[in-house]
């Protein structure tokens, strides 16, 4: 494993108390009453690959289908992607998304009003990231560039802003 994996494993096994119940496959989720998908950038399909499982695809149909906070990730849409998007929304009965943009997207292309919320990471009081914050390591004063992806553009702006004003950049990301 590598060692931001490991850091990351250690961490979610102090900080979150997590189901043992673990699904590698959506086909073996079955049960529930209720299934809530969110948040950050679960109908991205750049990032997800058009996995039906983060539009609750797997849901035989009696079940309740919410979507809290989700995030498209951006904010236009191809032909292609609307179509996609609009035929596995459908069904999710409660919406809520993060950006303004896809609550005029989800409206425009199924006419259902859906409800713009906070990203969740701020629904937590300060007192709660405070504990989290390891400040010993932090004593100078740092540009921090957390990406999903890479991108050239961001990186070169980092770095520019980086030399103008005699910050480390430090850097987080997915990939």
């Amino acid at each position: 494993k590598s060692s931001k994996k490991i850091k990351f494993n250690n961490f979610r096994s102090e900080y979150m108390d997590i189901s043992k119940d673990t699904f590698y496959n959506s086909s073996k989720i079955k049960g529930k009453d209720v299934y809530i998908v969110g948040s950050d950038q679960v109908w991205n399909n750049e990032l997800t690959h058009n996995d039906k499982t983060y539009f609750l695809g797997f849901c035989q149909g009696h079940e309740k289908r919410i979507a809290y906070a989700a995030s498209i990730g951006k904010d236009i849409l191809t032909a292609e992607d609307k179509t996609y998007l609009k035929e596995n929304i459908s069904k999710i009965e409660h919406i809520s998304v993060r950006e303004d943009s896809a609550v005029k997207i989800i409206n425009e292309l199924i006419g259902k009003n859906v409800d713009h919320v906070l990203d969740p990471t701020l629904l937590a009081d300060r007192c709660v990231w405070d504990k989290l914050i390891c400040t010993k390591n932090n004593k100078s004063k740092y540009l921090l560039i957390y990406r999903l992806s890479d991108n050239e553009e961001v990186l070169q702006a980092a770095e520019s802003i980086s030399r103008r004003l005699n910050l480390k950049v430090l850097y987080i990301t997915s990939t």
